[in-house]
């Protein structure tokens, strides 16, 4: 789940480095659907910080600890600051100025991609998102009862989820720390069956 993310993360990094290289900083010139981020404590909203991923997807446990915030309440922060939106994807965010829950929805078939603080859920960064097919529909089992679900499958913490198909049908991934180590739980997004889990260490 996380391998496929990655690899496409550095690729668009990648693309757009050599853009920017190649062509300046002329907002005009980056390809499109990518976007800028503002450096830590820059004003300016045009100015480009870092994007590198060297540690995306680390785990809370094993960065800075977001505190008491459990994954629902990940989910529930960001549909609320988005209208109309359902989460698809959640997974901690951990690099040189980028450090929270990074959140993306689906929203009249768009996507929208936020960086959450760990300690009070709010909104640090916004960002417009290319979704993949199976991320445009929102699923019939929302993000929160998929935590809710494979949390009780797997008693531990819920650290990440994301929205995926197998044979045509969706299925939500959720990523649980439990006493035995990380899991991976599989459910049907349709019906809410568990259809699997795995070791995920």
């Amino acid at each position: 789940m996380r391998t496929n993310r990655t690899v496409a993360a550095l690729a668009l990094l990648v693309a757009v480095g050599v853009s920017l290289t190649a062509c300046g900083d002329d907002e005009d010139s980056r390809p499109r659907g990518t976007t800028t981020q503002s450096s830590p404590g820059s004003t300016d909203p045009t100015e480009t910080g870092p994007t590198g991923n060297d540690q995306e997807g680390e785990s809370p446990t094993e960065g800075t600890d977001p505190g008491e915030v459990d994954l629902v309440s990940v989910v529930q922060s960001a549909q609320d600051l988005v209208a109309g939106g359902s989460v698809v994807a959640v997974e901690w965010e951990n690099d040189a100025g980028r450090e929270g829950w990074e959140v993306t929805l689906t929203a009249a078939g768009r996507g929208v991609e936020l960086l959450l603080a760990p300690d009070d859920l709010s909104e640090v960064s916004r960002r417009d998102v290319r979704l993949d097919a199976d991320e445009k529909k929102a699923p019939t089992v929302a993000a929160e009862e998929a935590v809710s679900v494979a949390s009780a499958e797997v008693p531990g913490i819920a650290e990440g989820i994301s929205l995926d198909s197998e044979r045509g049908a969706a299925v939500w991934d959720v990523d649980v720390r439990g006493a035995e180590g990380m899991w991976e739980v599989r459910l049907d997004a349709v019906t809410g069956d568990v259809l699997r889990k795995e070791r995920d260490d």
